[in-house]
């Protein structure tokens, strides 16, 4: 299933941040160590929230001949270059950078003498570089347990005794090492909620640490936090011996070692937390607007924190400052000492949760634009309220409760969720998908939104960094985020209307085709005898109809230019209503049928009436009154085809007129067949008829009386009916033919092809010198046209050397001299 005609009638698209919005190459950037904050510089969605929140950003110095390695964005004069060890927090400085180099499942591969580093995720391989960029230097792996390191320049091996991976449940990793010394470490590194659990009561810079990460957070930074603590040789035998006993058990070993693994990961003191940017792909903050402005309501469905997660929104234009933005969260579920008491701060937690969309509700009438942001444990309660049964499932209330009440408001522009697992973005999908029926689209780039893309009617997935799950397992697939406004605006919209016109045709042609044998019955005392040559209604679908209807279900649209439906997003709706494909407009395709019918059987037995003579004593018989209809029912088949056409190109006239040659072609062959071996019943027949009066008379008539109907409907629709396409529209659409054709009448395609290395020549040594790029500036090259800044028009070249840089204007005035004359945007 493609569902390539529900991409043209989207109504929610629910998102992925990482990878998706986002680049996903990491940078490690700041971090805070035993309550003190390092690390230099704004992120842009630091800016974006220092702007909303009104506040000045003091850009903090970086020397200007810093050099740091891909993955490395990490600066702060007081750890940089071994500053660190003058610092009185040396040890617990030393101790957080050794776990970054420590605690991972990074492989190094030495190649060409350098370095290079293989990550499960950017996120491990971002921390490895970090930690190099200030001195610990993870350099190999030896053996099955030995990690070599090295500080200073001295090499160090610590050995890793055991690993517990990450995963979306456990939502951490933990590594058993024993150090030179002997000593053995438990090092764990995961999301602030997990490892908050797993703290000791005493544990220092709790709420200093916490503060950091809300400010981490505000940048939009992904942040981990680490912990250790100390085990004794008796200590970790005895754990060791359970963990190898969990994982030979068959039946349940995944449980068994999960609960191994909870006896180890507790009583953590924090060593510090870690913060990574990941910045926005380019064209995102366009992309969502235009998908908005288009009637089509975006979530974010992400696990970064709640602060994280609105400056995102913020960054990319799905939420801005005059929005009312609803929060419902919920803290960090604290267990209760019985099972009664676990219920009840169950339940407490679920009425907290409903409360506040409740309140929310209630809050909505006084606010012009809203948008919801909610937690992961939050979404656990609303989800369950939203189901008739106690555990998620597809099966919910009939009545809407508060969230789909709140998400489906006509004022709510759009909806964040944050800290939500991969079971819950599939969930929030079906909940929008099945309770409101509305169409939806899961985008997505990692295998943790898998289940997402599958429960959306439409899944894409985003070719990445994360692997091909996402991909494999979508509809469509993309390589980055905004070509997503491409995919549905423009070829959703046309792929719907063409699907519409390709069914609601194909029963036109056949109610019309199988009708006609009906009415024809009637003369024939319904005795079942056949109207047409068997031959010709075997192939009636398969050649004399099947290249015109191809034809313009491949190419038709209904604007030229692809600009336009990017430059007025709000036409999307159109067929996102389905207005192309409902029940009164196929009504009226059936009634069209049923009336062409009537038409192609009657006018040509009211003009050729069959048994009469003509005056060369040739009777007109029941084979010529056949030909007659179906040469009648051929061509006015091809003509109302016609009338709906909105594109023409020369593959459209051809496809039209080689159908109508191909019929008569065929003809003019298959009544030259022997009786004898083939069917006589249309021997000569087209020399008889091609003469004959009667013939043309009945032909005309059924066009005339065929074509009324729908050119009158059509003509009526023109001046009365409500068009979406506004003469703005059709303006815009002008302007672009005008300048295609000056482009075209002044330079050909064998001008632009000798004066294109000339271009970039001339612009390499005038403009950038050596730093040039000839295969980008040729990637990004479009011919324009328009007005330099005397007011003269000009013939150019647009082009743009890298990502947010105003293209350059080379002019074309004499084709072997190049000259430019300064910035300008190109022309759509």
């Amino acid at each position: 299933y493609m569902g390539g005609e529900d991409l043209g009638r989207i109504q929610y698209i629910f998102s992925d941040k990482t990878g998706t919005l986002t680049q996903n190459l990491m940078e490690f950037m700041k971090c805070s160590i035993v309550g003190v904050s390092y690390g230099t510089g704004t992120t842009e969605i630091g800016r974006a929230a220092a702007m909303r929140e009104g506040r000045k950003i003091v850009e903090e110095y970086r020397p200007p001949e810093l050099v740091l390695e891909k993955g490395d964005n990490f600066y702060d004069s007081r750890i940089t270059n071994g500053a660190w060890r003058q610092s009185a927090d040396a040890a617990a400085i030393e101790r957080f950078f050794l776990n970054l180099a420590i605690c991972h499942t990074v492989v190094a591969k030495e190649k060409g003498g350098s370095i290079t580093y293989q990550a499960s995720s950017p996120d491990e391989e971002a921390l490895v570089i970090g930690a190099k960029g200030s001195g610990f230097w993870f350099k190999k792996r030896s053996g099955t347990r030995n990690l070599h390191l090295e500080v200073d320049g001295k090499e160090t091996i610590y050995e890793v005794l055991n690993i517990i991976e990450f995963d979306s449940t456990r939502k951490r990793m933990t590594c058993v090492v024993r150090r030179p010394d002997g000593s053995i470490v438990v090092m764990c590194k995961g999301a602030d909620s997990v490892i908050y659990e797993r703290l000791r009561p005493d544990a220092k810079y709790r709420d200093v640490t916490k503060g950091h990460l809300r400010e981490f957070a505000n940048e939009g930074l992904r942040t981990l936090v680490l912990a250790e603590r100390e085990l004794t040789e008796q200590e970790y035998t005895v754990w060791n011996n359970k963990h190898v006993e969990a994982s030979k058990n068959v039946n349940d070993k995944e449980k068994l070692l999960a609960e191994v693994a909870e006896e180890l990961e507790k009583d953590f003191h924090i060593v510090g937390t870690t913060a990574i940017e990941d910045k926005l792909q380019e064209g995102v903050p366009n992309c969502i607007k235009r998908l908005k402005d288009a009637g089509i309501q975006i979530w974010i469905l992400t696990g970064d924190k709640v602060e994280t997660a609105i400056n995102i929104a913020m960054a990319c234009n799905l939420v801005h400052m005059a929005m009312h933005l609803e929060k419902v969260t919920l803290s960090d579920p604290i267990p209760g000492n019985s099972p009664q008491e676990d219920a009840r701060i169950k339940e407490e937690r679920r009425k907290h949760v409903v409360d506040q969309l409740q309140a929310a509700l209630a809050n909505a009438k006084n606010s012009d634009e809203l948008a919801l942001v909610i937690d992961g444990y939050a979404l656990e309660f609303a989800l369950l309220e939203e189901m008739a049964q106690t555990e998620p499932t597809v099966e919910y209330h009939k009545e809407d409760k508060a969230l789909v009440k709140y998400s489906t408001l006509p004022n709510c522009k759009a909806v964040v969720c944050c800290r939500v697992s991969p079971k819950q973005k599939a969930q929030v999908v079906a909940l929008i998908k099945y309770k409101k029926n509305r169409i939806t689209l899961g985008i997505g780039d990692g295998a943790n939104d898998v289940g997402m893309i599958l429960e959306a009617h439409i899944g894409v997935g985003i070719s990445g960094r994360e692997g091909a799950q996402a991909v494999m397992s979508s509809d469509f697939a993309l390589g980055q985020f905004q070509y997503l406004q491409r995919l549905v605006l423009i070829h959703g919209r046309w792929s719907f209307q063409r699907i519409s016109i390709l069914i609601l045709y194909c029963f036109y042609k056949n109610v019309n085709f199988a009708l006609v044998t009906f009415w024809f019955n009637i003369y024939a005392a319904w005795s079942g005898r056949k109207l047409y040559d068997d031959f010709y209604s075997a192939i009636w679908n398969l050649f004399f109809t099947a290249v015109p209807i191809i034809v313009v279900a491949v190419l038709d649209k209904d604007m030229i230019y692809q600009s336009t439906l990017l430059e007025f997003p709000h036409v999307y709706s159109e067929v996102q209503s389905g207005s192309d494909f409902t029940a009164p407009v196929f009504a009226a395709w059936i009634l069209d049928g049923i009336w062409s019918s009537l038409v192609c059987f009657f006018a040509p037995m009211l003009i050729i009436q069959p048994g009469s003579t003509q005056s060369d004593g040739v009777s007109d018989g029941i084979w010529y009154l056949s030909f007659t209809i179906f040469t009648a029912i051929h061509i006015l088949c091809n003509l109302r085809l016609v009338l709906v056409t909105k594109t023409w190109t020369i593959l459209t006239v051809l496809a039209f007129w080689l159908s109508v040659i191909f019929y008569f072609f065929f003809t003019l062959v298959y009544q030259e067949l022997p009786p004898k071996k083939f069917s006589s019943n249309l021997y000569k027949m087209l020399d008889f008829s091609w003469g004959n009066g009667t013939y043309w008379a009945s032909i005309s008539l059924v066009l005339v009386l065929g074509l009324a109907p729908p050119m009158a409907l059509t003509l009526f629709n023109y001046l009365f009916g409500k068009r979406v396409v506004s003469h703005e529209v059709a303006a815009f659409e002008n302007k672009v033919a005008k300048q295609q054709a000056r482009i075209t009448r002044a330079m050909p395609e064998s001008a632009w092809a000798r004066l294109l290395p000339l271009m970039l020549e001339k612009a390499r040594t005038e403009k950038h010198g050596s730093l040039v790029d000839v295969n980008t500036a040729r990637k990004s090259l479009v011919m324009t046209t328009g007005e330099d800044k005397n007011g003269e028009e000009y013939l150019g070249f647009c082009y743009s050397q890298a990502p947010g840089e105003s293209p350059e204007v080379v002019l074309c005035a004499d084709y072997p001299q190049i000259k430019r004359i300064g910035n300008a945007a190109p022309l759509p």
